[in-house]
């Protein structure tokens, strides 16, 4: 009895704070600066296993955090200056693709007399929505969005700073945080903490190793069936890869689509490459890389990807898996030692 007591009371206090959460994101202000805080988070803890590697070499904690934050820095400058445009420009000339899709699915559609099915005008409808909405999205709101990034300039400045004090300060951090909790709970709550920084380690850097894997494959892919938009493509299909059961599929399609363009036979190739692409990545890749299971059920794990993405959309999506483990994490180490 006194064991269940223990346990309500632990799903009280989870639940109060989500609530919490919740509240306090609805708020306009304070969603945008925690969004700056966790994406900060977020970088310092993707950038971790690297600064701990020029530690290694004995080089002062606080020199290893400015030379990694600096050549993140750097790389994403040069990406900025160098692939940006090309996925501008690619993006740009899908407007003629978008609108042939368009016309081709009305014309198909007005051929095979089919006004009468309402199912099936509504489908129409939709999809020449999107499409529409899609290209008038990119044209239209291109100068509005070099704005917004001009007018939440300063917020991006602060991340770097942020992720620095992450990376130097997180000893201290975790001590400040550990006041929250009574003295007889905290090596339970250091030990927790233990565990989900090495899941959460693993699986960032995992999934990143990944992405550029599932990216370079399909890039290499496109380029010999010389499909157009190859990096705009390609990089749609590694970062989609993250989302499991459902991201390769979400990945796949825009590039058949384009494949279909150019003939059917190219779009066969093409799909039999990205299913081997798929092949080599499930069963040879990530058991290298990752080495270990989430040990969810499948449906929980799609369970949570609906979940994430109706709250969060494509960042729903992604970080729906990882927050899963992590409460899993959470629930298994405190049944272990305190019940």
């Amino acid at each position: 009895m006194k064991v269940l007591n223990k346990k309500i009371k632990y799903l009280v206090i989870f639940i109060v704070l989500l609530l919490l959460f919740y509240i306090l994101f609805s708020i306009d202000i304070v969603r945008k600066l925690g969004g700056i805080a966790i994406f900060s988070f977020m970088l310092a803890y993707s950038l971790k296993p690297v600064h701990k590697k020029v530690m290694q070499l004995g080089i002062n904690k606080k020199i290893s955090a400015i030379f990694v934050i600096s050549f993140f820095l750097v790389l994403f400058i040069f990406s900025f200056i160098t692939i940006i445009p090309i996925i501008i420009r690619e993006s740009k000339n899908l407007y003629p693709r978008l609108e042939y899709m368009d016309s081709f699915i009305s014309n198909i559609y007005g051929k095979l007399k089919l006004s009468n099915n309402k199912t099936l005008m509504i489908l129409e409808e939709l999809i020449g929505e999107k499409i529409n909405r899609y290209v008038v999205d990119i044209s239209s709101n291109t100068v509005e969005r070099i704005i917004e990034i001009g007018e939440n300039s300063l917020g991006y400045a602060v991340v770097p700073v942020l992720s620095y004090y992450f990376l130097i300060d997180e000893e201290i951090i975790l001590e400040k945080l550990l006041m929250i909790f009574p003295v007889k709970n905290r090596r339970v709550v250091t030990n927790i903490a233990k565990d989900i920084d090495e899941i959460l380690g693993r699986y960032i850097i995992s999934q990143f190793i990944l992405c550029f894997v599932i990216w370079a494959f399909t890039f290499i892919s496109l380029i010999i069936f010389k499909i157009e938009f190859p990096l705009l493509l390609s990089l749609i299909n590694g970062l989609f890869n993250i989302i499991p059961y459902f991201g390769p599929l979400f990945g796949a399609i825009p590039i058949i689509i384009m494949a279909l363009f150019k003939s059917t036979e190219k779009a066969l190739w093409i799909t039999l490459f990205l299913y081997i692409i798929q092949q080599i990545e499930g069963d040879v890749v990530s058991p290298k890389i990752i080495g270990y299971s989430t040990s969810m059920h499948p449906m929980i794990i799609i369970l949570l990807i609906l979940v994430g993405g109706k709250l969060g959309g494509l960042l729903g999506l992604i970080i729906a898996v990882p927050i899963g483990v992590i409460i899993k994490v959470v629930y298994e180490d405190i049944n272990y030692y305190l019940f």
